[in-house]
Protein backbone atom coordinates (compact mmCIF):
# COMPACT_ATOMS: atom_id res chain seq x y z
CA UNK A 1 0.00 0.00 0.00
CA UNK A 2 1.32 3.32 -0.49
CA UNK A 3 -0.06 6.42 0.41
CA UNK A 4 0.84 10.35 -0.23
CA UNK A 5 -0.01 12.32 2.64
CA UNK A 6 -1.05 15.93 2.48
CA UNK A 7 -2.18 16.34 5.46
CA UNK A 8 -2.75 15.39 8.99
CA UNK A 9 -6.31 14.02 7.89
CA UNK A 10 -4.63 11.62 5.32
CA UNK A 11 -1.97 10.70 7.89
CA UNK A 12 -4.73 9.72 10.28
CA UNK A 13 -6.08 7.66 7.45
CA UNK A 14 -3.07 5.89 6.22
CA UNK A 15 -2.54 5.00 10.03
CA UNK A 16 -6.39 3.76 10.59
CA UNK A 17 -5.50 1.80 7.46
CA UNK A 18 -2.88 -0.25 8.65
CA UNK A 19 -3.65 -0.71 11.96
CA UNK A 20 -6.59 -2.15 10.55
CA UNK A 21 -4.84 -4.79 8.06
CA UNK A 22 -1.99 -5.49 10.92
CA UNK A 23 -4.56 -6.45 13.14
CA UNK A 24 -6.54 -8.28 11.06
CA UNK A 25 -3.25 -10.14 9.85
CA UNK A 26 -2.02 -11.19 13.15
CA UNK A 27 -4.88 -11.96 15.58
CA UNK A 28 -3.43 -14.67 17.54
CA UNK A 29 -0.36 -14.71 17.71
CA UNK A 30 2.54 -12.67 20.21
CA UNK A 31 2.72 -9.04 20.50
CA UNK A 32 2.27 -7.29 17.16
CA UNK A 33 5.21 -5.55 15.76
CA UNK A 34 6.02 -2.79 13.68
CA UNK A 35 8.91 -1.08 12.42
CA UNK A 36 8.76 2.50 11.13
CA UNK A 37 11.77 4.24 9.13
CA UNK A 38 11.76 7.09 7.66
CA UNK A 39 14.19 10.58 7.62
CA UNK A 40 13.56 12.89 10.61
CA UNK A 41 10.58 14.56 10.64
CA UNK A 42 8.78 12.51 7.70
CA UNK A 43 5.77 11.42 10.29
CA UNK A 44 6.49 8.45 12.01
CA UNK A 45 5.64 9.77 15.43
CA UNK A 46 2.21 11.21 14.03
CA UNK A 47 1.53 7.77 12.82
CA UNK A 48 1.90 6.32 16.11
CA UNK A 49 -0.29 9.62 17.51
CA UNK A 50 -2.99 8.63 15.17
CA UNK A 51 -2.70 4.82 16.15
CA UNK A 52 -2.68 5.64 19.94
CA UNK A 53 -5.90 7.48 19.19
CA UNK A 54 -7.83 5.02 16.87
CA UNK A 55 -7.57 2.79 20.20
CA UNK A 56 -9.11 5.73 22.26
CA UNK A 57 -6.20 7.64 23.73
CA UNK A 58 -6.07 11.14 23.80
CA UNK A 59 -3.66 12.81 21.50
CA UNK A 60 -1.24 12.71 24.11
CA UNK A 61 1.66 10.48 22.01
CA UNK A 62 4.96 12.30 21.91
CA UNK A 63 7.78 11.33 20.32
CA UNK A 64 10.48 8.68 23.07
CA UNK A 65 13.51 10.09 21.52
CA UNK A 66 15.05 11.07 24.77
CA UNK A 67 13.20 8.07 26.80
CA UNK A 68 13.85 5.55 24.25
CA UNK A 69 10.58 4.13 25.04
CA UNK A 70 6.52 4.93 26.05
CA UNK A 71 4.37 2.91 27.12
CA UNK A 72 0.36 3.47 26.74
CA UNK A 73 -2.28 1.95 28.59
CA UNK A 74 -5.38 1.30 26.15
CA UNK A 75 -8.63 1.26 27.36
CA UNK A 76 -10.03 -2.28 27.01
CA UNK A 77 -13.65 -1.38 25.68
CA UNK A 78 -12.31 -0.21 22.31
CA UNK A 79 -10.37 -2.62 21.20
CA UNK A 80 -11.56 -6.44 20.02
CA UNK A 81 -8.21 -7.89 20.61
CA UNK A 82 -8.34 -6.92 23.69
CA UNK A 83 -4.39 -5.19 23.81
CA UNK A 84 -3.22 -3.45 27.11
CA UNK A 85 -0.30 -1.73 25.72
CA UNK A 86 0.92 0.41 23.51
CA UNK A 87 4.64 0.19 23.05
CA UNK A 88 6.10 3.19 21.32
CA UNK A 89 10.66 2.97 20.80
CA UNK A 90 12.32 5.17 19.44
CA UNK A 91 15.66 3.18 18.77
CA UNK A 92 17.45 6.32 16.66
CA UNK A 93 19.99 6.38 19.87
CA UNK A 94 20.57 2.55 20.05
CA UNK A 95 23.82 1.46 18.83
CA UNK A 96 22.81 -2.95 18.41
CA UNK A 97 19.72 -4.78 19.42
CA UNK A 98 21.62 -5.77 22.59
CA UNK A 99 20.36 -2.14 23.68
CA UNK A 100 16.70 -2.99 23.13
CA UNK A 101 17.15 -6.45 24.60
CA UNK A 102 18.18 -4.40 27.60
CA UNK A 103 14.56 -2.77 27.98
CA UNK A 104 12.75 -6.20 28.34
CA UNK A 105 12.33 -6.84 24.74
CA UNK A 106 12.10 -10.65 24.99
CA UNK A 107 9.06 -10.43 27.67
CA UNK A 108 7.39 -7.51 25.65
CA UNK A 109 7.51 -9.41 22.03
CA UNK A 110 6.41 -12.38 23.65
CA UNK A 111 2.97 -10.61 25.29
CA UNK A 112 0.05 -10.85 23.26
CA UNK A 113 -1.61 -7.93 24.55
CA UNK A 114 1.34 -5.76 23.27
CA UNK A 115 0.96 -3.60 19.84
CA UNK A 116 4.77 -1.95 19.80
CA UNK A 117 6.01 0.05 17.20
CA UNK A 118 9.78 0.97 16.89
CA UNK A 119 11.18 4.00 14.96
CA UNK A 120 14.64 3.53 13.30
CA UNK A 121 14.08 -0.48 13.63
CA UNK A 122 16.81 -0.90 11.20
CA UNK A 123 19.61 0.05 14.35
CA UNK A 124 17.76 -2.81 16.40
CA UNK A 125 17.03 -5.28 13.05
CA UNK A 126 18.31 -8.66 14.88
CA UNK A 127 15.70 -8.40 17.28
CA UNK A 128 12.82 -7.65 15.78
CA UNK A 129 10.57 -11.05 14.77
CA UNK A 130 9.93 -12.25 11.44
CA UNK A 131 6.27 -11.23 11.11
CA UNK A 132 6.98 -7.63 11.93
CA UNK A 133 5.47 -5.19 9.26
CA UNK A 134 7.65 -2.32 8.29
CA UNK A 135 6.04 1.15 6.85
CA UNK A 136 8.44 3.56 5.35
CA UNK A 137 7.98 7.31 5.89
CA UNK A 138 9.30 9.37 3.13
CA UNK A 139 9.74 13.26 2.25
CA UNK A 140 7.70 13.81 -1.14
CA UNK A 141 7.97 17.60 -0.46
CA UNK A 142 7.25 20.58 1.46
CA UNK A 143 3.40 19.95 1.72
CA UNK A 144 3.97 16.32 1.48
CA UNK A 145 5.22 12.44 2.99
CA UNK A 146 5.15 9.03 1.27
CA UNK A 147 3.90 6.02 3.80
CA UNK A 148 4.32 2.73 2.34
CA UNK A 149 3.68 -0.74 3.45
CA UNK A 150 3.80 -4.58 2.18
CA UNK A 151 0.05 -6.03 2.08
CA UNK A 152 -0.64 -9.69 1.89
Amino acid sequence: MKIVSKSEADTKMAAEVFLFGFVKKFVGRGALVAGLSGDLGSGKTTFVKFIAESFGLPPIVQSPTFVIEKVYSLPSSLNAREFRRLIHIDAYRLKDAYELLALGWDDMVKDKENIIFVEWPENVREALPDDANFVRFSHIDDGARGIEWEEE
